[in-house]
C-alpha cells in the first residue's frame, strides 16, 4: 500500500515543489512561512492527506516541458532520493491544437489516474490540477470522478506568479514569497463512476489499459472511447430503470440487460417464440446458441433409445460371455432377435410390461445386471426405430404423448436408469452421453440428481457408483456439473435414511478416497432432492429423516405439487426448509403461499413437457389439447415468481433443454418473448445449488455472452 500524488505538468518546473510543500511538509518546509501555515495544516487534516510516497507527472514532449521537467528531476534525486518520481508522455503529442490532441491526452491521463489505484493498492490516490494546459485541468477532474481519488488539490496564485530558483525550495520559502501561494483542497474523497462498480463485465483494467512510466507512450484512444460508451450506456441504465419499469419486474435479471439500447430492448420484447410452426426452426437455433443452466434432469431418464443401444453394446463381450456358460440365456437372446427380425411388436411389448420387469432384469438365475437388460437392447442393433416404437406405441405422435400420468411416463424408461447402469462400463458411457448432450445444447452448468444406491444392483458400492460420476462429469470441459441425491418416497423407509448416509460417509471420507476425489465430492455435490408418488409419503412424516441434512445446511430441492394439491408444496416448504421445488404447478391454487415464494425467492423447477405428458396441458400449436389447463408458467412469471426451465427426464420426454424453451412457449398463449426468454434463463443461472463463487463466476460468463450475442444481432443503437 502506497500514496500517489498525480500532476499535470508543464513548463515550470518546480509545480511539483509548491505541491509537495503541500502534501509532504516533513520533507519540504515550502510553507512553513506562510501567514495561514495553520489553514494549511487544516486542510491536510480534514482531508487526510496523507505524505506521498510517489509522484507522478503528466506532461507533453514538447522540448520546453522536457527541459523543465530534467530540471527538476536533477533537483529531486538530489533533495528527495527516497520519494519515487515518475513521468508520463506520449511521445507524439509536443502541442495540444486540434480535438484529437485533447481526446489523446485525456486517455492518457485516464489510464495514468487507472494504473495508480492499481499500484497504489488500496494506498491514496491524490490528484493535481496545477500544471500544463488549462484543459488538462477538466481532464485531471474528470478522471478522478470516474476511477475515484481520495482528493483534489490545487495551487492558487495571488497576483503575478513569482520566479523561484533551485534554492529557494532548499529551505522554507519567505513570507512575502509564500504568501502569494495558497494549496487548497477543491474535493474530497471520491468514490467513482457507478457504471464501473461491477469491473468483472467493464474489465477496465490497467493490463487492458496500460501506460509506460518514464518511457514516451503511444498515442490512443481506446479507454476514452469505452468509457464514453459506458458513460452512454449509463444513461440508457436510468432511462430503463425507471420506477414504472421496475415495479414490473419483482425479480432480478441480467444487469447488463439494462444497458441495451431501448430500441434493442423493445425489439426482444416484442419478438416472440412458439408462436407458428414455421418460425421453430429459426426459434431453435437462437435458443440453442445462448447459455444456458439445468437444475432438474434425473440420471436414469436421460437416455433415447439409440442412446440405450449404444450403452448396452459397452458390455456386448460380458453378454456374449454370459450366453456361452448358460444355455437358457443364450436361447432366450436368440427368441429375441427373431422377434425383432420379424417385427413382432405385441410380443416385444409383452417383454416389457409392466408386471415382467423384475423378469426381464433377472431373467435367470446367477445372471448379473445389467447383463440380461444389455442383451436385451443389443438384439435391435439396426432396428432402433423398432425399439422406438415398442417403447412409445402411439405416443411417437406428440398429441397422444399428452396427460399419461405418472406411473405410465416412469414405465417408459424402464430400459434404461437403474435398469441399464448397473455396471462401470454403462456408468462411464452415460455420463459421456450426458455430457455430449450439454454441448450440443450449450448448458455451461447443470444440476444432475441421481440415487447412487439403485445402480448397486451390478456388485457397485454405492460410493463407487459417485466416485465414476465424479470422474467423468468433474472435468468436463464445456459443463460444470453439480450432483445431487435422492430420495424417494415411494421407496423403502430404509433406501432413504441410505441415502441420507451416504451423504455424510462421503463428507467424512469414511472410504478413504484418495484426497483429490474427496474435495471433488465437497465441491460438486451440492444438494439433495425428495421424489417419487407425493401419496406415498409426504414431507411432514420426512421431516424427522431430513434433520441431518438441515444439519449440513445442505440444499433442498422437493419434487411437490405435481401431481398433489398445493398442500405439498406447503409441507415441502415449511416442513423440509426446500430451496426450491421440482414442478410445483399446483402453486397458483394457493394465493398465500404464491406470495411467500415471491418474498423468499423460492424457485420453481418447471419441465414443460413432462408436464404435459404427465398431467396434461394446453400446447396451443396443437388443436387437440384445447381441453387441457392452461400452464401456469405466464402466470407465475408476471407475478414475480423465480421460475426456471428443465427437462425433467430428456431421453424418456424426447426432448432436449433448447426444445423445452420451445414448449414452453408453444404452452404459453402468444408464445413467450425473448425478453422473457432471457429472464428465464437468468434465473436458472442464479437459483443454482452450486458455491457463490462458482456460481457467480458461472452468471458473469453467461452474462458476458449473452449480451455478445444480442449485440451481434441487434446492435449496440
Amino acid at each position: 500500500m502506497k500514496n500517489i500524488l498525480i500532476s499535470t505538468y508543464g513548463t515550470t518546473w518546480y509545480l511539483a515543489l509548491e505541491l509537495l510543500g503541500f502534501t509532504n511538509p516533513d520533507d519540504l518546509s515550502t510553507y512553513n512561512n506562510h501567514p495561514e501555515k495553520n489553514r494549511i495544516k487544516e486542510f491536510r487534516d480534514n482531508y487526510n492527506i496523507q505524505p506521498a510516497d510517489e509522484i507522478w507527472l503528466i506532461t507533453t514532449s514538447n522540448e520546453q516541458a522536457l527541459t523543465a521537467f530534467q530540471k527538476y528531476k536533477q533537483w529531486h534525486q538530489k533533495h528527495l532520493p527516497t520519494l519515487e518520481l515518475h513521468v508520463i508522455y506520449d511521445r507524439e503529442m509536443e502541442e495540444i491544437r486540434t480535438i484529437e490532441d485533447c481526446s489523446y491526452i485525456r486517455d492518457l491521463i485516464y489510464r495514468t489516474v487507472l494504473a495508480a489505484h492499481s499500484a497504489a493498492d488500496g494506498g491514496q490516490v491524490i490528484l493535481s490540477m496545477v500544471g500544463g494546459y488549462k484543459t488538462l485541468s477538466a481532464d485531471i477532474q474528470e478522471a478522478g470522478n470516474i476511477f475515484s481519488c481520495h482528493a483534489l488539490i490545487h495551487i492558487l496564485v495571488h497576483g503575478k506568479p513569482p520566479l523561484l530558483t533551485e534554492e529557494d525550495f532548499e529551505q522554507a520559502l519567505p513570507e512575502e514569497t509564500a504568501s502569494k501561494l495558497m494549496p487548497v483542497v477543491v474535493s474530497g474523497k471520491k468514490e467513482g463512476a457507478a457504471y464501473l462498480y461491477d469491473n468483472s463485465l467493464t474489465n477496465i483494467t490497467t493490463e487492458n489499459y496500460s501506460i509506460k512510466l518514464d518511457e514516451a507512450n503511444s498515442k490512443s484512444m481506446d479507454l476514452l472511447t469505452k468509457l464514453n460508451e459506458l458513460r452512454c450506456n449509463a444513461g440508457v441504465l436510468l432511462s430503463n430503470y425507471s420506477p414504472t419499469e421496475h415495479e414490473k419486474v419483482p425479480v432480478g435479471s441480467f444487469r447488463s440487460l439494462a444497458l441495451l439500447h431501448p430500441r434493442v430492448i423493445e425489439a426482444l420484447k416484442k419478438e416472440r417464440i412458439g408462436q407458428n410452426y414455421e418460425s421453430l426452426e429459426k426459434d431453435m437455433e437462437w435458443l440453442t446458441s445462448l447459455p444456458k443452466a439445468e437444475l432438474h434432469c434425473h440420471f436414469g431418464g436421460i437416455l433415447s433409445p439409440l442412446d440405450m443401444l449404444h450403452i448396452a453394446l459397452k458390455e456386448k463381450d460380458k453378454v456374449e460371455q454370459c450366453a456361452r456358460e448358460n444355455s437358457d440365456f443364450a436361447q432366450w437372446l436368440y427368441e429375441i432377435r427373431l422377434l425383432v427380425q420379424g417385427q413382432c411388436k405385441d410380443k416385444l411389448k409383452e417383454i416389457l410390461a409392466a408386471d415382467k420387469r423384475p423378469l426381464l432384469r433377472t431373467p435367470f438365475k446367477g445372471l448379473p445386471e445389467p447383463v440380461s437388460v444389455c442383451g436385451f437392447i443389443m438384439q435391435f442393433e439396426g432396428h432402433i426405430d423398432l425399439l422406438d416404437e415398442i417403447i412409445y406405441g402411439d405416443m411417437l405422435k406428440e398429441e397422444n404423448f399428452a396427460k399419461i400420468g405418472i406411473a405410465p411416463y416412469e414405465h417408459l424408461g424402464d430400459l434404461q436408469g437403474s435398469a441399464l447402469m448397473q455396471s462401470e462400463k454403462c456408468l462411464r458411457s452415460a455420463c459421456q452421453i450426458l455430457q455430449k448432450k450439454c454441448r450440443a445444447n450449450h448448458i455451461v452448468y447443470m444440476e444432475i440428481r441421481c440415487s447412487p444406491i439403485n445402480y448397486t444392483r451390478g456388485g457397485l458400492s454405492g460410493e463407487m457408483v459417485v466416485k465414476i460420476l465424479l470422474e467423468e462429469l468433474s472435468s468436463a470441459p464445456a459443463t460444470y456439473f453439480s450432483l445431487l441425491f435422492i430420495a424417494s418416497r415411494h421407496g423403502r423407509m430404509s433406501d432413504i435414511y441410505r441415502h441420507i448416509e451416504l451423504v455424510e460417509e462421503l463428507y467424512l471420507n469414511r472410504y478413504e478416497w484418495d484426497e483429490q476425489l474427496s474435495n471433488r465430492f465437497r465441491e460438486h455435490f451440492v444438494g439433495f432432492d425428495l421424489a417419487g408418488a407425493e401419496n406415498s409419503r409426504s414431507p411432514k412424516q420426512l421431516s424427522e429423516a431430513f434433520e441431518s441434512l438441515h444439519k449440513r445446511c445442505l440444499n433442498l430441492t422437493i419434487h411437490a405439487g405435481e401431481t398433489a394439491e398445493a398442500e405439498s408444496i406447503w409441507e415441502a416448504v415449511y416442513y423440509l426448509s426446500a430451496d426450491r421445488i421440482g414442478h410445483g404447478l399446483t402453486l397458483c391454487r394457493q394465493p398465500e403461499l404464491l406470495e411467500r415464494f415471491i418474498e423468499r425467492r423460492i424457485t420453481l423447477e418447471m419441465c414443460p413437457s413432462s408436464n404435459f405428458q404427465i398431467c396434461g396441458f394446453k400446447d396451443f400449436l396443437l388443436p387437440q389439447t384445447v381441453v387441457f389447463p392452461e400452464y401456469p408458467l405466464q402466470q407465475y412469471m408476471q407475478k414475480g415468481v423465480r421460475v426456471t426451465i428443465n427437462t425433467d427426464d430428456p431421453g424418456i420426454s424426447r426432448t432436449n433443454l433448447t426444445c423445452e424453451f420451445v414448449k414452453a412457449a408453444r404452452m404459453t398463449p402468444g408464445g413467450i418473448s425473448k425478453w422473457d426468454i432471457l429472464q428465464l434463463l437468468y434465473n436458472s443461472f442464479a437459483s443454482t445449488f452450486a458455491r457463490y463463487d462458482k456460481r457467480r463466476e458461472i452468471l458473469v460468463s453467461a452474462e458476458l455472452e449473452i449480451i455478445r450475442q444480442i449485440k451481434e444481432q441487434y446492435g449496440t443503437r
